[in-house]
Order: structure tokens, then C-alpha cells, then sequence
């Protein structure tokens, strides 16, 4: 379980539900691990909400993922200047995610 402090959080998710994952019990949360595990992410996921990556990261290879898998990916634009916001920003520019400005939208494009 990475990180730790989710340990109690999966132990709960086993007692009343499931926890899934491709790696055998004990298998250290090595950063090579995530894009596999964010695979399964994008896979059963309605939809991918990005709202802070850099260029380069998790979220953008689990938007990149769901983008494949035929889901929905939207993004939260921020300032330009903001390392933090050029994944999503250049998300939305590409036309690779839906440009996040309400939970209300956010709802409706869903069609909850």
C-alpha cells in the first residue's frame, strides 16, 4: 500500500468490498508500479480529472490511458506561469480533456 498512511483505508476496503491490484501482496510501491496500476484506474474510471500535473507525471499517463480507453478526461485550467497547471493546461489545448469550470458542468457533460 502506497502511500502508508493508506494502509487502514485499504484494510477497510478489503473487510467491505475489494481492493484491486496486479501485484503480489508485499510488493514494495515502487514509481515503476504506478503507470500499471494507473492503467487500472483509467480503465474503470468514467472519467479522469486532472486538476494539477506538470508536463510530465501520473496524471497525464492516466489521461493519456483513459484518452485510449475511450473515456472521458477533463482538466482544470490554471495560470500559465504554474508548472503545476501546464499538464492540464496543455491537456485542454491538445482537445485531450474538457475544460472543468463548475461541479454543475461537470455533472451535466457526465450526464449524471
Amino acid at each position: 500500500v502506497y502511500p502508508g498512511a493508506n494502509r487502514k483505508l485499504a484494510n477497510e476496503m478489503i473487510l467491505n468490498g475489494g481492493l484491486i491490484t496486479e501485484f503480489r501482496y508485499h510488493t514494495p510501491g515502487n514509481r515503476e508500479n504506478f503507470p500499471r496500476r494507473n492503467r487500472l484506474v483509467a480503465g474503470m474510471s468514467d472519467a479522469v480529472i486532472v486538476v494539477e500535473s506538470g508536463i510530465r507525471g501520473g496524471s497525464m499517463i492516466t489521461a493519456d490511458l483513459a484518452n485510449q480507453y475511450n473515456r472521458d478526461v477533463f482538466a482544470l485550467p490554471g495560470k500559465i506561469s504554474d508548472n503545476f497547471s501546464a499538464g492540464c493546461n496543455r491537456l485542454i489545448s491538445i482537445n485531450q480533456a474538457g475544460i472543468i469550470d463548475s461541479i454543475s458542468g461537470l455533472i451535466r457533460l457526465l450526464g449524471y
